[in-house]
């Protein structure tokens, strides 16, 4: 424990270590892992199914990206909670320009400016 910090509450201690919360670096590690399974890096496979933008007439916001994803269904609470169900919604809103990044560290840079 770092001194002086015993006494604060968690959002004080990580305004001081200039941490974010865990769930906003839970969210960033899923975006990361989600871009790494987009574009074949590494090798997992986890079941993410883009948008196929040749089968729709009409563009909307959903289908305006290649690389936006499906979101299945959810039959109970506890998909919900799956990464594959979780990760759509956070990786749709992302601008279009930081899911087309050339690297994992250039979509890391990318996505650390855009979440601050």
């Amino acid at each position: 424990m770092v001194s002086g910090l015993k006494s604060q509450d968690y959002h004080e201690r990580l305004k001081e270590l200039d941490l974010w919360t865990l769930e906003k670096r839970r969210n960033f590690a899923d975006l990361v892992q989600c871009y790494k399974v987009l574009h074949n890096i590494g090798n997992v496979k986890c079941g993410l199914e883009t948008v196929n933008v040749s089968q729709n007439r009409v563009t909307t916001r959903q289908t305006s990206d290649i690389l936006n994803l499906k979101k299945g269904r959810a039959n109970s609470d506890i998909r919900l909670n799956f990464f594959s169900f979780r990760i759509v919604d956070p990786w749709n809103s992302l601008p279009s320009d930081i899911k087309h990044a050339t690297s994992v560290a250039s979509f890391r840079s990318k996505l650390k400016k855009y979440m601050n």
